[in-house]
């Protein structure tokens, strides 16, 4: 069978599925430098962001600024530097000898009252 044309009448493999979705990297790669403060970090930093229009824009400032209440840096020290993220809940698992779990929180400042959850 020849190939199928794409909505936009080429023989590509750009479909409306991939249409749909050509924002979400751009908008998880944007909501992770500000989460996890590299944007902070990095004052000086300079990023373009090529994407499709900006009608996602809106919607992903308010989930953006929704979540801003609802997340809260977690660090697993074994896994970056102890120190670079001052403010981060760190947790730690420990296997005991029969296979146990043991999760220990070490709590800063900004996780009091929010961790443990109630």
């Amino acid at each position: 069978l020849p190939p199928v044309p794409d909505f936009h009448g080429g023989d590509g493999n750009f479909r409306s599925i991939d249409y749909m979705a050509i924002p979400y990297p751009t908008m998880q790669t944007l909501s992770v430098m500000i989460i996890d403060g590299i944007l902070d970090r990095f004052p000086n930093m300079r990023i373009g962001v090529i994407e499709l229009g900006a009608s996602w824009l809106p919607g992903w400032m308010r989930a953006l600024d929704s979540a801003a209440d609802a997340v809260l840096l977690v660090e697993w020290p074994e896994r970056a530097n102890a120190g670079a993220w001052p403010d981060a809940l760190r947790l730690t698992l420990a296997f005991g000898r029969d296979g146990e779990r043991n999760l220990t929180a070490e709590v800063p400042p900004p996780w009091e009252g929010r961790w443990p959850p109630q």
